[in-house]
């Protein structure tokens, strides 16, 4: 049982500074790479971000990995993530694949069900995110929009909505 717990300050201290090593590491990394990576992620770069967080669990702890193993694979993800976002701002099916489209779920006041349904979200789900931006009633929403960073913008209802909806609408990829 006392294994499970401590073997010997050797293997404590190991972890203590290759964990050190790893977090100024990413930190770093994350300052060079720019604002976009810590910005609200599309499901690319949350990917990016969890294999981060992955590779400093992997330098801290696994015996076998080590220090510069680990910052040489940060730096490839650093590469593929300049790579990707390259390659989407030039080409759009790339960047259609890569990134989610954003989503109607409410249209003048009414859930659109087949939306809700395809983006697994129910209504007492979005009755809460209307309360949190401070709707009460659904016929004050003129468009609610599920972004492709997952968060969802709500349009209220003005008097010249049906006059702008075409204006402020833009769900192109």
């Amino acid at each position: 049982m006392y294994d499970l717990l401590f073997d010997n300050w050797k293997g404590v201290f190991a972890v203590a500074i290759k964990s050190t090593f790893a977090f100024f590491f990413m930190v770093l990394i994350l300052k060079l790479s720019g604002k976009r990576t810590l910005t609200k992620m599309n499901p690319f770069d949350s990917t990016v971000i969890y294999a981060y967080g992955s590779i400093v669990a992997a330098i801290s702890i696994d015996k076998n990995v080590k220090i510069l193993e680990g910052l040489i694979a940060m730096i490839a993800l650093i590469f593929l993530q300049y790579l990707v976002t390259s390659w989407s701002k030039k080409h759009a099916a790339f960047r259609r694949m890569i990134r989610s489209k954003p989503s109607l779920l409410i249209f003048n006041g009414k859930y659109i069900e087949s939306a809700l349904r395809t983006e697994r979200l129910c209504m007492l789900e979005m009755e809460s995110i209307l309360k949190s931006q401070g709707i009460t009633q659904l016929s004050e929403v003129g468009a609610a929009v599920l972004e492709g960073n997952g968060q969802v913008t709500i349009l209220p209802k003005t008097p010249d909505f049906e006059n702008q909806k075409e204006q402020t609408l833009d769900l192109r990829a």
